[in-house]
């Protein structure tokens, strides 16, 4: 049988790898999946130039996951290209994001010099907006959506040992020092996406390597938090996320698809009580949105009731759900959720974010999560280049007028293929210094920490202390920290979690 060795980083639950898994069971080949690191957050205390997208803060202290966190070892590229060499696979295929691209070069480069002579295929977000700089190193990058591309692929592997793909839909590869784009074929539609087998979670040929040993499937692999998307994509159009990119992208090819395709209720029912029998305690809808059709929500809260009843996640947003909908969605079990702000300036909100909602909404919105018990944090956006003081006044504004909750404020970078990339880059705007983003930034945590912190932030806003003495600003935050980490612990003992996302310490039916 044919082994085809599937590599991801810092990503144990990896929805994508595990399709392309369950697939190439489906035909005939064994598939072997490899996690390189798994995804952590712990605070850092130094900016790392490199892979600032994963760089945060929360409740005024900064964090970082993934690289700026854990960086990899030497001697874990080492395990990994030992545990390649014993897979012995006919293909390697690479899925990352955008900021996987100095860690999947330097793997290759040692595929490469340990004589590792599978043929290997990049493909996800980073590949597809930039498939020249994986082909420095990859014998092909992978358009878009991959499981119609890898079945065939797969069907190709079974005919025969030549692995040769030049002729598979939605691949790129040199062909003649140039590089050729293959036919791209449209991505999955409703039907196909609801006959798609669910993800591969079983613990056969799974493996994490991380702190320099590896680990199979049933060692690292957390069964109480089951995670699932009802559908792919995202109604919104926000210019600094790839979510809602999927209709642009095909558009260019000539198709023309929905901005967010839903599953059908009986599928995404299905697969959570597969989780639910697998031992989840706590679910989390991984949707960009949750579903915003009102009848599908209401026979999926009704279903849900009846065969899952556990405590869940989603991100609802006040565009689409409604303080009624939401308050039948906490009955049922929504626990927790985000409010995502981003800008508290309504002009960067909706001519640069495009998030097209006014600031009243938004602070209805927040009371109304507070009021139904519903554990949330807000998110914000900072290093915006576009903001002024007065915009950043003006977020602090908003904030005075909203509930006390956590704060997330991440830096904005843009990644190319986003509107707000090209938007900056067609400007030529010129940002205000790096040390006043961060002044506000802090004063944005003490605007929602509580009155007292409220009160004080008015106060060092108007005289504009500490604005050259940032260093205070942790040094108030730590209590806070303290606090943070405790439940962070409580998470880790009821859900195998050591996440930072909100997600409720206690749920209704625990014993």
């Amino acid at each position: 049988m044919k082994k085809v060795a599937i590599i991801t980083f810092y990503d144990e639950i990896c929805i994508g790898p595990r399709l392309l898994s369950v697939i190439a069971k489906n035909n005939g080949i064994a598939p072997h999946l490899i996690i390189f690191k798994g995804q952590k957050t712990r605070p850092i205390f130094r900016d790392s130039k490199d892979h600032a997208t994963y760089q945060f803060y929360i409740d005024g202290i900064k964090y970082g996951s993934c690289y700026a966190a854990y960086p990899y070892t030497q001697n874990e590229i080492s395990l990994l290209v030992d545990l390649v060499k014993k897979i012995d696979p006919s293909l390697i295929c690479l899925s990352t994001r955008s900021f996987g691209l100095s860690v999947a070069r330097e793997i290759v480069k040692n595929f490469k010099i340990n004589n590792i002579g599978a043929t290997i295929i990049s493909g996800g977000w980073g590949p597809t907006l930039e498939p020249e700089k994986f082909l420095e190193f990859c014998d092909y990058v992978c358009f878009g959506e991959g499981e119609k591309p890898f079945e065939e692929i797969c069907r190709q592997l079974n005919d025969g040992e030549n692995c040769n793909f030049s002729d598979i839909s939605n691949l790129i590869y040199y062909e003649n020092g140039k590089i050729k784009k293959n036919t791209v074929i449209p991505p999955v539609n409703n039907e196909e996406l609801n006959r798609l087998a669910f993800p591969d979670f079983d613990f056969e040929n799974k493996y994490l390597i991380d702190k320099n040993s590896v680990k199979t499937s049933g060692e690292f692999y957390n069964n109480r938090m089951f995670n699932c998307f009802a559908g792919r994509g995202c109604p919104l159009s926000c210019t600094y996320c790839m979510s809602g990119r999927y209709r642009s992208l095909y558009s260019a090819y000539g198709y023309s698809i929905k901005k967010f395709r839903v599953r059908d209720l009986a599928t995404v029912i299905e697969e959570l009580v597969a989780g639910k029998q697998q031992g989840a305690k706590f679910i989390r809808m991984n949707d960009e949105v949750f579903p915003t059709d009102k009848a599908w929500i209401k026979q999926f809260l009704k279903l849900y009731k009846e065969k899952i009843d556990l405590p869940f996640f989603a991100y609802v947003r006040p565009e689409f759900h409604s303080p009624e909908l939401i308050k039948e969605m906490a009955s049922t079990g929504l626990s927790s959720t985000i409010v995502g702000i981003q800008a508290g300036s309504e002009y960067i909100r909706k001519s640069i974010f495009k998030r097209m909602f006014p600031t009243e909404k938004l602070v209805r919105f927040a009371e109304t999560i507070n009021r139904l018990g519903i554990d949330y944090s807000y998110h914000l956006i900072n290093h915006n280049p576009f903001e002024t003081e007065k915009d950043m006044e003006e977020t602090l504004d908003l904030l005075y007028q909203i509930p006390y909750a956590s704060l997330f404020i991440f830096k904005l970078v843009p990644l190319r293929g986003t509107p707000i990339y090209r938007l900056i880059e067609e400007s030529n705007v010129v940002s205000l210094p790096s040390n006043t983003h961060k002044w506000y930034g802090h004063l944005y945590t003490m605007a929602v920490k509580g009155p007292v912190f409220r009160a004080a932030c008015k106060v060092i806003h108007k005289y504009r202390l500490f604005n050259s003495s940032l260093f205070v600003f942790p040094v108030i935050f730590f209590p806070t920290f303290i606090k943070l980490h405790l439940k962070k612990l409580m998470r880790k003992i009821l859900f195998g979690s050591y996440t930072l996302m909100p997600i409720p310490v206690k749920f209704k039916n625990d014993k």
